[in-house]
């Protein structure tokens, strides 16, 4: 499954994800040189009720619209506060129907770090809701040396992390 943390008011990354995989499998598109995987499920969360609310409205939207196939790949949203490890076990649980023990397989977050006392929050809810073969993906700016402070108690705590900062050099030239 996939899973977007600090989704906000829109949730964009993982909805995105789950889009671009919809469109893909309804238009077969062979020329594509690296389809995006059809999650299992797909489950949206923030910590703010409003935006929660805001991301059931975009999802309603897209299915309206044919962009999503909730059906094929069920699509969540859910309250989630890192520090609450039941609303952590909720999330876990929400649309997989195997083990409950095997995670998700992407975990995607974008702008989440700003609040650094809540990074020890995270690398726990990572820590459960992580498939053993999972990945998480961030895209974050280096606001007040968040980032680094980050990427130091992930490491600290035997993380492997990685930060790219040029991942596609054809962006920057633009």
């Amino acid at each position: 499954g996939l899973l977007e943390v600090g989704g906000g008011m829109t949730a964009l990354a993982a909805l995105g994800l789950a889009v671009a995989a919809t469109h893909h499998r309804a238009h077969d598109s062979t020329s594509s040189p690296s389809p995006p995987p059809q999650p299992s499920h797909v489950v949206l969360t923030d910590g703010h009720p409003d935006c929660v609310r805001n991301i059931h409205v975009c999802l309603a939207m897209n299915q309206q619209h044919g962009l999503l196939d909730c059906e094929q790949s069920p699509v969540y949203a859910q309250l989630l506060h890192w520090a609450d490890a039941e609303a952590i076990d909720r999330v876990k649980t929400l649309g997989n129907s195997r083990s409950e023990d095997e995670g998700f397989g992407l975990v995607v977050g974008s702008d989440c770090l700003f609040f650094t006392s809540f990074h020890g929050h995270l690398l726990r809810l990572l820590e459960r809701l992580l498939g053993a073969q999972g990945r998480g993906v961030f895209l974050q700016p280096r606001r007040a040396g968040s980032l680094e402070k980050w990427v130091c108690l992930a490491q600290a705590q035997g993380w492997d992390v990685q930060v790219l900062e040029d991942y596609l050099p054809e962006v920057r030239s633009k």
